[in-house]
């Protein structure tokens, strides 16, 4: 695949994944829908940033992986170019934290410091041109997440996009069988 068939692909991706996040996360102030929607489609990222990397995907899929241990390979395996790479994958960490205190007990006294800590690791990472333009800290508590969960989710298209590009440009040689 050359590099101009790559971002055309990119481009439809973009767009049908666009249109699949506008239906599945919907604009609304209900913190469970917030998280376990968002939880499920960077679960579907981490799902192809880790599939970028193996031969034999399909074998991926019939692994049956818990969430925590897909965020394990992917930190093992994608290189994320950030001044501390280990909080982009701490945010999603504590999404999954924030998610299962949600699934396990709907009012948990540690759900509030739960979403704190969420959005203290994600927030921390909002480019200055953002935080000089945006008063976020001021939004309520389910805007927060919201906005920080399309921004986690942004920031893996992107990676997304690289881990692809890199792994095609690999020599692997005959991977058949």
């Amino acid at each position: 695949m050359n590099i101009e068939e790559l971002i055309a692909s990119w481009n439809t991706r973009r767009k049908d994944y666009q249109e699949k996040f506008k239906k599945h996360f919907p604009d609304s102030d209900d913190l469970i829908v917030i998280v376990l929607r968002g939880h499920l489609l960077v679960e579907e990222f981490l799902d192809r940033l880790n599939k970028h990397c193996f031969h034999f995907p399909e074998y991926y899929d019939q692994a049956n992986l818990q969430f925590s241990k897909k965020l394990l390979i992917a930190r093992a395996q994608v290189l994320v170019p950030r001044a501390n790479p280990g909080s982009f994958f701490d945010g999603i960490k504590k999404l999954n934290e924030l998610r299962n205190s949600l699934a396990h007990n709907l009012e948990s006294p540690k759900l509030r410091n739960k979403i704190k800590d969420f959005l203290k690791t994600i927030e921390s990472e909002y480019p200055e041109e953002f935080t000089e333009h945006h008063a976020y800290e001021n939004e309520t508590i389910e805007v927060r997440t919201r906005f920080a969960i399309s921004y986690m989710l942004g920031q893996m298209e992107v990676l997304d996009n690289v881990v692809e590009f890199m792994e095609k440009s690999r020599h692997y040689g005959d991977t058949g069988g």
